[in-house]
């Protein structure tokens, strides 16, 4: 991985973590969870869309992307990373 690469990591990183509620990326919650840390943590709709925005917006900074691709980039980066998604109950 490239040095641009692992920045870029490291920033997406920090930032999915502290939304919700750490203060940066936490290697050991990760390790106490292996198999699925990303599902032991929730946020609503609204908030994995605005993080979907804020790293497209970071991506098209760090590799001069296009718009499509930076959003695409941050699909597949929800898709696999991302916390589980709380959704609201609409019969209420």
């Amino acid at each position: 991985m490239s040095n641009k690469d692992s920045k870029f990591v490291k920033k997406i990183m920090n930032e999915l973590f502290k939304r919700v509620g750490f203060k940066k990326f936490d290697q050991k919650f990760i390790d106490s969870f292996p198999m699925n840390w990303y599902a032991q943590k929730e946020w609503t709709e609204e908030d994995e869309k605005e993080f979907k925005e804020w790293y497209a917006d970071q991506h098209q900074k760090a590799f001069k992307s296009t718009r499509a691709l930076a959003l695409s980039e941050a699909s597949w980066f929800l898709f696999s990373y991302g916390w589980k998604v709380k959704y609201e109950d609409s019969n209420n």
